[in-house]
């Protein structure tokens, strides 16, 4: 949780994040992560009209260990 700023005025917010990792070999991951679940976007700095928002994500990583 991140409190709101009061100057600029930014509302506070809740961030919830997941990963689902899978290792399918010795040298391969797989992973699946979800940022800013409860949310589809949230400000963090700025003032409004103007600032930058997070918004929810999905994404699929693959890891490959070389030797």
């Amino acid at each position: 949780h991140v409190g709101q700023l009061p100057n600029p005025a930014v509302p506070g917010y809740t961030g919830f994040d997941a990963r689902l990792g899978w290792k399918a070999r010795r040298d391969l991951e797989i992973s699946l992560v979800a940022q800013n679940l409860f949310d589809p976007r949230h400000p963090e700095w700025g003032v409004a009209g103007g600032r930058p928002e997070f918004e929810r994500g999905v994404f699929l990583k693959v890891l490959w260990h070389q030797k």
